[in-house]
């Protein structure tokens, strides 16, 4: 019904952070403009990973509506939960390298329009030619407190805060797992996992204590070998002859 009311929308290209030319569409029969306003711009970005209105929805359907979404998860993860939507591994691969390309151009147009638009002492520069009206639409967006809410509800300690060593640890944790242990698991012997190698760091409370106390590095040595010592050691000798002399070794 919109699309029949409004036959000359380019779904790919519209604006529809543009609120004057949002309000020049036929909104007839919708009630609440917003939420499908809402609802369009989510496909409208999925759109441009694949051109099948199915897919899009059920990308939305599985917690995906946007590149950045995609593009937040490895790719082989993105792959198996999506594959059955777009028919096949090589298709959904070929979605989540456009997401990356995607977020790469996101990423390169916000640092030139924050180092410009976003600076006082750039849009002061003379010879700074920026078109006239480009700060006034980038002004007029939405900004970060605006999508999300404030930002002041967390109150507490630098090492309780998301921008603390523990939750560093943890992100560092997360790539590991999504990014080496997880594509690799058929690959990496288990006793050369981290799990495997570092059980302290898995076991580690993630209290203020530990996050602000400096510990010896001779420590964490000592531990790591009593770990080590725990795991049973199964290996096979064999005799080798080295500048004539048989030693014994692990083969």
């Amino acid at each position: 019904m919109f699309f029949e009311a409004n036959e000359a929308i380019d779904l790919l290209s519209f604006d529809f952070w543009d609120s004057k030319a949002c309000r020049q569409l036929d909104w007839s029969g919708i009630d609440d403009h917003e939420t499908f306003r809402l609802s369009l711009m989510r496909f409208q970005r999925l759109l441009k990973l694949h051109p099948n209105t199915h897919v899009a929805e059920q990308l939305i359907g599985r917690g995906f509506h946007c590149a950045q979404h995609v593009a937040a998860i490895p790719e082989h993860q993105f792959i198996a939960q999506t594959k059955d939507i777009f028919g096949s591994a090589k298709m959904a691969k070929r979605a989540y390298q456009k997401a990356q390309t995607i977020r790469g151009q996101v990423t390169h147009l916000w640092a030139n329009l924050h180092s410009n638009i976003g600076s006082p002492y750039s849009r002061a520069i003379r010879t700074l030619a920026l078109p006239t009206g480009l700060e006034e639409y980038f002004s007029a967006l939405p900004t970060y407190e605006d999508l999300f809410g404030p930002q002041n509800y967390c109150q507490c300690e630098h090492c309780k805060s998301i921008f603390g060593p523990a939750a560093y640890f943890v992100d560092v944790m997360r790539i590991v797992e999504q990014y080496v242990t997880a594509p690799n698991i058929g690959t990496i012997p288990a006793t050369w996992t981290l799990k495997s190698r570092r059980k302290g760091l898995f076991d580690l409370p993630l209290t203020c204590a530990n996050t602000n106390s400096q510990i010896p590095y001779i420590q964490i040595v000592n531990e790591v070998l009593i770990d080590r010592g725990d795991v049973p050691i199964a290996v096979e000798l064999r005799r080798v002859d080295v500048a004539g002399m048989n030693i014994t070794q692990p083969s």
